[in-house]
């Protein structure tokens, strides 16, 4: 540690001094220092980086809420995002999306009306003119020639056709899909007789006949619908059957239950003694892969039209507590599939005044 040279007092050195001094305690006191600093430098960073992480979600956490709330906002009828945070940038974000849900909505408003007015511009015209065609397809039925009796069934059919599609498009527009429904006990078979007797050539399968050929107690083909929108539903999957075929006589109509073949729905859970189905067939070009869900988008068509009635086939069909599916190779023509609950299925018990509460609904 320390060393000086030993001088006598006659000045003579005599040798050095030297003074030594274990250095263990010391060499122990600083490993031990150094591990503490470790360890403690350890849990510093440990402590900070939870602390770090901590932090930052909990300040991201208003802005998560706001990713799930921009997530879950429909594009259909677009809804404000909530936002209870401060007004940091965040908040800024917040009040931006805001801003334009409320443009899109404003928008899509402005679009329904202009799209409502436009059909019912329509409408209105095309009324009369189907009128008018009909009553001379009646009036000339056997002083025209064939070729001008063709000529004169084909523009009725097109103003009908474009009758029903600006129909389809009021309804959208309006909103309609959404209106409360009507409930009622109505047989499927008489229905669908009633719509395909405007398509002569349709074929139908699976319903009694009129003139009492077939017992009509044999099968139950009642459901509980709204008569006027499921009507819409039979129109719209019969008038795009029959633009897919060219002609009604490529198309058949089949109304039964489950056993009669396997069901054919968006859930494949048709059960025998449940559900009803209804058919819609054609011998058309068929559907791609690609197309068969495409198809019930609007204005996605597979055969000319707006391609608009049938996306308000899928949109009836659910709100009646039904299914729609497709089945459809190309070249093989196209199956569209909806199946209902039976009347049977739907009934939960007799009130008082005459009405039936099936579904939860009141029907009369």
């Amino acid at each position: 540690m320390a060393s000086a040279p030993w001088v006598l007092p006659s000045g003579v050195e005599a040798g050095t001094i030297r003074i030594a001094v274990s250095m263990a305690d010391a060499a122990a006191a600083r490993a031990t220092l150094r591990r503490t600093l470790a360890w403690t430098g350890a849990a510093f960073v440990l402590l900070a980086g939870a602390f770090v992480v901590l932090s930052v979600r909990r300040t991201l956490r208003p802005l998560t809420r706001l990713a799930q709330e921009a997530s879950a906002v429909d594009p259909v009828d677009p809804h404000m995002a909530r936002y209870d945070g401060p007004q940091d940038e965040v908040g800024m974000v917040a009040s931006g999306l805001n801003r334009a849900l409320d443009a899109i909505r404003s928008y899509r408003q402005a679009e329904r009306e202009r799209l409502a007015d436009v059909a019912h511009e329509l409408a209105a015209p095309l009324t009369v003119v189907t009128g008018h065609l009909s009553h001379l397809a009646r009036r000339w039925s056997d002083a025209a020639t064939p070729e001008e009796r063709e000529r004169l069934r084909a523009a009725e059919a097109a103003s009908d056709e474009l009758l029903h599609a600006s129909k389809d498009l009021l309804t959208l527009a309006r909103g309609d899909l959404d209106a409360e429904l009507s409930w009622e006990v109505v047989d499927l078979g008489q229905l669908a007789r009633q719509v395909t007797a405007a398509y002569p050539g349709v074929h139908l399968e699976g319903v009694p006949l009129v003139d009492g050929s077939q017992d009509a107690d044999d099968a139950d083909l009642r459901v509980v619908v709204d008569p006027v929108r499921m009507r819409q539903v039979l129109r719209n999957l019969v008038r795009n059957a029959v633009r897919a075929a060219g002609r009604p006589q490529g198309v058949t109509v089949r109304v039964g239950t489950p056993e009669d073949g396997p069901p054919e729905a968006d859930d494949g859970k048709s059960l025998p003694g449940e559900t009803l189905r209804l058919e819609v067939e054609d011998d058309g070009p068929g559907l791609r892969p690609e197309e068969r869900e495409a198809i019930f988008g609007r204005y996605v068509t597979g055969s000319g039209g707006t391609g608009l009635g049938l996306a308000v086939v899928r949109r009836l069909t659910t709100l009646l507590g039904g299914t729609i599916a497709v089945r459809s190779e190309p070249g093989h023509g196209a199956t569209f599939v909806v199946t209902l609950p039976t009347f049977a299925a739907s009934v939960e018990a007799p009130e008082s005044g005459g009405e039936t509460a099936v579904a939860g609904k009141e029907v009369r």
